[in-house]
């Protein structure tokens, strides 16, 4: 019979059986007005379990001496008590209910042990990263990963929708976007604006924040079968290797501009937009005359401070719409309000495509180990330039990567164990107290070029169970061979 402690994932930091038990019974939620949400997403659990009726009350309240995004929650003989810091404190509470009274139905329980738990996220930025510009899913497939992200806690949701031959998001203005791409065969669809607003409600009851991200000046290639005219003119072919925006030419800004208004039209009320900004080559801005022209023009050094500057102009604009621009990580200063997530990129060696399978992932590993050693150092300078960062560290947190080497994968791609991810740190290395604060937390990331829509949840557990407990238990806390055993009890 599984103790209450071997249920729950994250780990919570504190529990305390305080003797006694509660009959498994019928349960109803009271809440104050400013609850109603949280009322019915318990109420909703009851049903679920099929527990819902009069006999035992589960008592939802605030207190603001708890911190936010904490609770503590209290099983008694005389029903439930959940208190929160915030709303979201008080949600979360009723996820730990949750797993509580599925563990104790799955072992056919008729009753729950009293405790009380007390606890609190480690980080406040626990985020998801779920890839649907390569492969498409459905707004239902979207509506499920958000809800087993809530139930572990999860605060975000970072939604890819624009990469290359696929622009899921369903614009208006430049519907254009929206067509199968000349000469490309990739999934088709796109989320309609209703859809999209159905998503941001269902997401935002769950306390989880939706950040789209749109992809500038690289992974664009699909663009320039439409619009020649946002390539450069540097005299090579415009074709399926050109991935990058002529960063010189001001129809490059305006049109990402409008796309970004728009964006914000799609997406109302969202605090972040993510721009893309990493892999973009500078091998056509080197040839381009307008590039050189806007290099000179501008008095910057080379092609690398025109691609700094149009991505500060376009972050502005997003700024402008009191939404704070993310970028993926650099090497250069952006303006501190801009956050950078890190993962430790650069161009992968041709050479993995060629020799023997064993020289290959030879190769990777060393590779891997530079890459982690690339990421140290973004981090670093990010954090001595005074700007918030994300940790996505490809090596503990891409979840496209192969659990084993059966799965399929690209050569280029290194083993990522359950174990593994569970060792991650979201704080790097040797971080100073004083730039502690600057660590907003952790994302795991789905990409989908090799994901079908129906291999999602398998990519994404068990290995986001032991992301989401490195991103709330401190790690003085976390113990392996503990979650391996709580981790029996979560199956997806």
């Amino acid at each position: 019979m599984p103790k209450p402690q071997d249920l729950l994932i994250p780990r919570p930091r504190k529990i305390e059986l305080t003797g006694g038990t509660m009959p498994l019974t019928a349960l109803h939620a009271e809440a104050p007005e400013p609850l109603a949400t949280e009322m019915r997403a318990a109420d909703t659990l009851f049903r679920q379990t099929r527990l819902f009726g009069e006999a035992l009350p589960c008592r939802l309240s605030l207190d603001v001496e708890l911190p936010a995004e904490g609770y503590e929650l209290v099983i008694a003989a005389d029903g439930v008590r959940i208190t929160g810091g915030d709303r979201a404190g008080v949600f979360y509470g009723i996820q730990t209910l949750r797993q509580l009274l599925e563990g104790a139905q799955n072992a056919r329980r008729g009753e729950l042990v009293a405790l009380r738990i007390v606890d609190a996220p480690e980080f406040h930025w626990r985020s998801c990263m779920l890839d649907s510009a390569r492969h498409f899913q459905s707004a239902a497939q979207v509506r499920e990963v958000i809800e087993v992200l809530a139930r572990y806690k999860f605060n975000r949701f970072h939604w890819h929708l624009v990469d290359h031959f696929s622009w899921r998001i369903g614009f208006n203005r430049h519907a254009e976007m929206l067509e199968p791409f000349p000469g490309h065969a990739r999934s088709t669809g796109y989320y309609t604006p209703e859809e999209i607003r159905d998503i941001l409600a269902y997401a935002a009851e769950r306390h989880i924040e939706v950040i789209p991200e749109l992809e500038m000046p690289g992974h664009s290639s699909g663009v320039f079968a439409i619009h020649p005219e946002l390539a450069c003119p540097d005299g090579t072919p415009i074709d399926v290797t050109r991935c990058e925006y002529c960063i010189g030419n001001p129809a490059s800004r305006r049109f990402l501009g409008e796309i970004i208004d728009e964006t914000m039209e799609l997406f109302p009320g969202i605090r972040h937009l993510h721009l893309g900004g990493d892999e973009a080559s500078p091998r056509h801005w080197r040839q381009c005359p307008v590039c050189r022209n806007a290099i000179r023009d501008l008095g910057l050094n080379d092609e690398r401070d025109l691609e700094h500057h149009f991505m500060t102009d376009l972050a502005r604009r997003v700024l402008d719409h009191g939404v704070r621009p993310i970028l993926w990580s650099s090497l250069r200063a952006y303006d501190p309000r801009i956050i950078m997530q890190c993962w430790g990129g650069r161009p992968l060696d041709p050479e993995l495509n060629r020799g023997s399978l064993a020289g290959r992932r030879s190769m990777v590993r060393c590779q891997t180990a530079w890459i982690g050693a690339v990421a140290a150092a973004q981090m670093e300078l990010a954090l001595m330039r005074g700007a918030d960062l994300i940790n996505s560290r490809h090596d503990y947190t891409y979840l496209d990567y192969p659990m084993r080497r059966s799965e399929p994968h690209s050569l280029w791609m290194p083993d990522l164990t359950l174990e593994r991810v569970y060792q991650f740190d979201p704080l790097p290395e040797e971080t100073s107290a004083g730039r502690r604060r600057q660590v907003l937390g952790a994302e795991a990331c789905l990409w989908t070029e090799l994901i079908t829509p129906d291999r999602v949840m398998e990519k994404l557990f068990p290995r986001l169970l032991a992301f989401c407990e490195t991103v709330w238990t401190p790690g003085e806390l976390r113990d392996w061979t503990d979650f391996r055993r709580r981790a029996r009890h979560h199956r997806h």
